[in-house]
This record gives structure tokens, sequence and C-alpha cells, in this order.
């Protein structure tokens, strides 16, 4: 029994009071109840008091022992964190289960629950043994459990009666260390692995499994599909995270195991094409025979085939089968989604034959589900190669569908770990379709994605091998293309600039030389003309001067000749400068500067000349405006010096896309036809056409004899429009001529 000591004095006086710990549930405390009389208590309480007015009380709460635990549901309802403080233990009860050479440890059953007492040496007890143990708590790693310190055996007792308890309480963990007895069907026997055979049961429709300890049955063959009550300890599997895996029990013998049902006589023959047809009384549940010829067997793992059908068979046995061997399968039909699983199967072996013959078929075929388990050769191009754990796995693909084909690390050679990315291969093996993770059975779907079993190296077949165009190799031609493009770019650039300052001397050697052309046709022209008239009228002024007295009528004539040769000059003069370019296009648009000529040229010969303009004018390319001008010019000096027009209009329109230039005149016009009116020494018309053409535009003269003329012109009127320093520089001289 626990109990409180107060010290009095500093001779160490203790009194003992008495009293158990009792847990209080719903504060999560520990209450403690005085067992002594009221006159210990008051003495207790007392001392305690004067102890604590005369300063020398410890302060240290850690130095007060911790309770005594009695029962094992005290400790299993205590947290973890608790646990772990090792609080002292002392219970009492019966083994329900010991096995001291695997877990050092044994299972301990008292009035109220069951316990994992974890031994402190390898010393064995029997089931049946009532013990008392003393040790400590401890967290555990499931549930809490006490380590013990010291047993003592204090004799044999009866095995408390087992709880009945269902699937579902055992998933929930709570069962763990009880003394359980569960209901199911056998379904496998599995031998003995450390002297411990594993019963499957089924229970409430899932699986649990049953460790025996001694299994000793006269003819376990008969107890497989029996059903049978199950007396043992619940065990538990559980990660680091304390969180339940799965739930199993622990069985000491044979006579734990009761048979209720006794298994029903010889399963039936079914042939694996009829497998999980309907019929009156249905296969599931019950035990059937296929017949069939083995095709693989991987591990735990049969597959077997019968014409052209395959089936997956689920079996513990490990005795080798090779491809070709005849067995009889005897075991559980699954219903599987998309063909039936044989499972918890004995398989017998009853014969050899040749191996079967796989099934040709196209890589998009399989989603039909028809070739499931079976053995197929199919074809496909090899995408990746990949290795890891215990097996070698081939990607391929064809037909816009992806195969996974799998081979075991240990059967692949070194042709096999050669095989090249984009070889065509052929493959054979049998065939799986990898499980839907949100399969619904109320849906018909198809599988979506397949593997490959392949049974050795030699069932991969290289049909054609990659071409040389890779994906590698195409990759250092695009990086050796890209290097040379970018060098190439790199001259290209280089060039370019060489390019543009020889244009840029060009174009400066152009201009000064159609400067200097210009200049000296300007000073031909002068001297051809202007000079020749000025000494003309030099000569005639002189001989008035010398016949004036003489003879004054030969002198008027002589001066009015003079008088016609100084006009004629002047006129001359006028046209040089009007041909050279305009100031009024330096310092004003197109529309005021044709408006200025149209002025000049109306106030000098006294003839009204209107202009209008119609769009949205604006600032145009100069060789542009400088034509213009100068066609312009030019129809108003043929329409005043040879028309003899008594009005002339001049329309701009400025369009979008294009600018129409027009002169009209009411003059006496003439054949647009006759050539030697237009070409007879009369060089306006064709410099007027010349400049159209220079420009892109389109030049069109209409006239007639007593109904005048008008000239007009059309060109693109963009902005953009431009054009090279020697055309201009030519159009100039043109123009100038």
């Amino acid at each position: 029994m626990p109990a409180i000591a107060s010290n009095f004095s500093q001779a160490s006086s203790w009194i003992e009071v008495p009293g158990d710990f009792w847990q209080n549930e719903s504060m999560n405390t520990l209450d403690f109840r005085c067992a002594a009389s009221p006159s210990a208590l008051r003495a207790a309480i007392l001392g305690g008091f004067l102890f604590a007015l005369s300063g020398r009380a410890d302060t240290n709460l850690t130095s007060v022992p911790l309770p005594w635990m009695t029962s094992i549901r005290e400790i299993r309802e205590v947290s973890p964190e608790q646990a772990a403080r090792r609080y002292p233990a002392l219970v009492r009860g019966v083994v329900t289960f010991c096995d001291a050479r695997s877990d050092w440890g044994l299972f301990l059953h008292d009035a109220t629950a069951g316990i994992y007492v974890k031994l402190g040496d390898g010393t064995n007890f029997n089931v049946g043994d009532e013990i008392e143990v003393k040790g400590v708590s401890q967290a555990g790693d499931f549930v809490p459990l006490v380590f013990s310190q010291e047993i003592r055996v204090l004799g044999r007792a009866a095995l408390p009666k087992p709880v009945p308890v269902t699937f579902e309480q055992l998933a929930t963990g709570k069962e763990d260390s009880q003394w359980v007895e569960v209901r199911g069907e056998v379904r496998s026997i599995v031998p003995a692995v450390q002297e411990h055979t594993r019963l499957d049961l089924l229970l409430d429709g899932q699986r649990l499994s049953a460790l025996v300890t001694h299994f000793d049955w006269p003819d376990s063959g008969k107890l497989i599909g029996a059903t049978v009550r199950v007396r043992g300890v619940v065990r538990t599997r559980f990660n680091n995270k304390r969180q339940i895996c799965a739930a199993y029990i622990s069985v000491s013998s044979s006579e734990d195991v009761v048979v209720d049902i006794p298994a029903s006589g010889e399963p039936v023959t079914v042939p694996l094409s009829r497998l999980l047809w309907f019929n009156s009384e249905g296969y599931y549940g019950r035990r059937v025979k296929v017949p069939g010829i083995v095709t693989e067997q991987k591990g735990n793992s049969l597959f077997i085939q019968d014409g052209g059908d395959g089936l997956y068979v689920k079996t513990d046995q490990t005795n080798a089968l090779v491809p070709g061997d005849l067995v009889e399968a005897t075991g559980f039909p699954l219903v599987g989604q998309y063909s039936p699983v044989l499972e918890d199967a004995l398989v017998c072996r009853v014969g050899h034959a040749a191996p079967p013959t796989p099934i040709n078929a196209r890589m998009n075929q399989l989603v039909s589900a028809d070739y499931e388990c079976g053995l197929v050769r199919v074809r496909g191009t090899l995408m990746n190669q990949v290795q890891r754990a215990g097996e070698q796995v081939l990607i391929v693909e064809a037909d816009n569908l992806i195969l996974n084909a799998r081979l075991e690390a240990s059967k692949a050679d070194r042709r096999f770990s050669q095989l090249q990315k984009g070889s065509e291969l052929e493959l054979t093996g049998v065939c799986l379709a990898q499980p839907m993770e949100n399969w619904n059975p109320s849906i018909a779907t198809r599988p979506e994605t397949f593997q490959l079993l392949l049974r050795s190296a030699s069932d991969v077949v290289v049909v054609h091998n990659p071409p040389w165009w890779t994906l590698a190799r195409l990759l250092w031609i695009v990086a050796i293309m890209g290097v040379v493009l970018s060098a190439g770019f790199a001259w290209v650039v280089v060039l370019d600039r060489r390019v543009r300052k020889q244009t840029a001397i060009i174009q400066q050697k152009l201009q000064r030389e159609a400067v200097l052309e210009e200049r000296t046709r300007i000073a031909r022209e002068f001297h051809d003309t202007l000079e020749q008239e000025l000494v003309a009228i030099t000569i005639q002024l002189e001989t008035v001067a010398a016949k004036f007295d003489e003879a004054p009528r030969t002198a008027r004539q002589m001066l009015e000749l003079a008088r016609n040769m100084s006009r004629r000059s002047l006129f001359e003069a006028r046209r040089s400068v009007w041909d050279l370019r305009s100031h009024l296009l330096e310092n004003s648009n197109l529309v005021n500067a044709v408006a200025e000529v149209a002025k000049l040229m109306s106030r000098s010969s006294g003839v009204p000349i209107e202009v209008e303009n119609s769009g949205v004018s604006r600032r145009l390319p100069p060789q542009m405006e400088n034509n213009l001008l100068r066609i312009t010019q030019e129809a108003l000096a043929n329409a005043l010096k040879h028309a003899r027009a008594t009005r002339i209009v001049v329309r701009l329109d400025f369009q979008p896309a294009k600018v129409c230039l027009s002169v009209t005149d009411d003059g006496v016009g003439f054949e647009a036809d006759n050539q030697s009116v237009i070409y007879g020494g009369h060089f306006g018309l064709l410099d007027m056409s010349e400049r159209a053409e220079k420009m892109g535009g389109r030049y069109t003269m209409i006239s007639a004899p007593g109904q005048g003329t008008e000239i007009r012109v059309e060109v693109a009127g963009s902005e953009e429009l431009s054009f090279t320093t020697g055309a201009s520089a030519e159009l100039e001289m043109r123009a100038a001529g």
C-alpha cells in the first residue's frame, strides 16, 4: 500500500499514513484516500503544518514518491507521457501467452484487463501460471506496458473466459493484449516459421492472421474451409508514430483452435474459362479446383493458362514450378477488377507439357482486357530503361500507349542492359492490367495502363535497331548549327556595318558630283542663254546709240528688238531659277508652296489661277513635294505660254493612300495623240511624265482642240515613301534639264 511520509524534525522522524491513490477520471488527477484513523491523520497534518512554519519544508515536489499501480487497467489508461514516468507497479494475474525466446515477454491478465509484460531476462512461463509482477510502467510503442523487475509464481489458475470480438473491434486497437475469441473461416495454413504456424482466417469479410505455437493438427488439409473458433491474445503491428497498421492473434496451442463447422467435401473442378460463371449455387466462398498449364511463377504469384485464357493464382507454397508444368490449383475464387483471381491456393503438379504458345496482339488490343493474365507477344518502341530494386523495367510505346515490361534483375543479361532507346522490340510475357485507383464496380471501364511480366531475357527480341538520327545526335547537330548560324549572323552584322559605311561614302560622293554637275549645268545654261542674250542686248544698245541721230527710225527698231531680247532673257532667267529647288518648300508645305507659285504667276500674267485643296493635308517626302511643285510650275507655264488660257484651276486631293494633283485650263487645247505637238521641241510635257514615273505614280494628260487641257498626276501619299540618294540626284538633274 502507498503511504505519505511527513518529516517533523532534523532527527528524521517519519509518520506513515496508510492509504490508496485513486485515479479521478473526470479530472485526470490522482486522489489519495486515507485508510488511517482520524487521530493519526490529524497528527500527520499537524506535523506537516509545524514543519512548514519552521521554514524547513522541502519545496522540491519530485522528492514525493510516485503512487503504486496495482491493477492492469490503471496502467493501460494512463497517457504515454505518464507511463513514461515509471510509476511503480505491483500486479497479479494469470499468464495468457508467453514466448520469451522471440520477444522476451509475456501477456498477463487480471480481473480488469490484459497487458504486455517485458521480461528482464529469458525466463519462460507457462500459460495458466498465476504470477505476481513487480516493476515499473513504460510508455511502450503502442500501449503502456510493465517492465518487470521481480516475478513471483503463485501457482496455477484457470484462464479467464475469452471475450468474443469482431474484426471492427480488433481494428480499433483497443483490444491490444486482451484475451479474446474470434470466429472465422480458415483460408490457408502457412507452414511453421520459428515454430509459429500461420492460420489465415476470413473474419467478417476481412482477413485476419492467427499465429499458433506448436501447431499440431492430425490432418491440417481438412481444416481449410472449416469455420473455427480461435482463442488467443490480440497483438498489434504499428508504425513509428504509434499508429495501428494491423492486428493479429497469438495462440498458445492447437487446443485453442476449435472447429465449429467442418469443411465441405472435395472441391468442385471448374474449367478456367468458366470460373465465376453464373450458376444456381455460386462459387464465391467455396473452394474450387482449376486445372491449367504454368506460364510464369514469381514468388507467391503463379500464372496458369488454359487455351487463350489466363488466371492469376495467389499461393503461399514455395515449391518451384516452371513454364509447361501441368497443375491443379485448389483455392478460393475472388472477383478482380477485370478478371477472376484464385487466392489461398494449394497447387499440385500433375505433369509437364510444352510451354503455351503466346498470342500475337497489338498494344491497343490489350485495352479490351481479353488478354488479362495471358501469355502475349507484342511489338513496340523502346522509350526508356529503368533499373530499380530487384528488377529491370523497359518502357515501351506503340499505338499511342505505354507499356512497362518487367524482368527480375537476376534474369537479365548483358545484352538486355545494352538495349538502345528507339529500338523496335518484340516482347513476350504475361499481360497484367494495372489496377485503377478509383475503380468503380458499377461503371464498366477498361484498363488504362498495362505491364508485361517477362520470364527471361530471351523474351526480348530486337526487331530493328534505332535509326542513326537519335535525339542525342539531333541535339548535337542543332547545337552545331546554332553556333554556325550565330557566327554567320555576327558576320552579317559586321558586313552590314561596313556596307552602311561604304554606302554613306558613295552617297556623299554622288551628292558632291550631283552638286558639281548641277553647278556646271547652270553655268553652261547661263553662258548659252543669259550671257549671249546680254551680249546681244549690249550690241543692240551700242548700235542704237551710234545711229540715234543719223537714223532715228532704225534706232527705234533696234531699241524695240533689244527690249524684246531683254524680256526673253528675263523669262529664261525666271525659268532657270524655278528649276532650282524652291525655297518655298523649305519654309512651308506643298499646299502653301503651290498657292504661292500660282499667286506669282497669276500676278505676272494677269490670268486668274485658283488653288483648291481637299482632304487632310500632310507633309510628304521632300523629293515628292519637290517633283509635284515642279509639275505644277511646268503645267502652269505651258497653260500661260501656249494655251492662251483665261482661267486655270489647280487641285490637290490628299487621300489616305495617295495624293492627286490636277491642273486644268480653258485654253485652246490640242490633239493629245499628236506626237509632233507633244515632242516637237517642247520638253515640258515629257519632263512632267518622267517626274511622275520617277515617283512611281501615274501621269495622265487629257486635251482636245478648243476644250482646254487637264494634267493629272497620282502618287502614293504615305510618309514612309522615300528615294535613294542616287535616284534623287538623277531626278534633280533631269528636273534641271
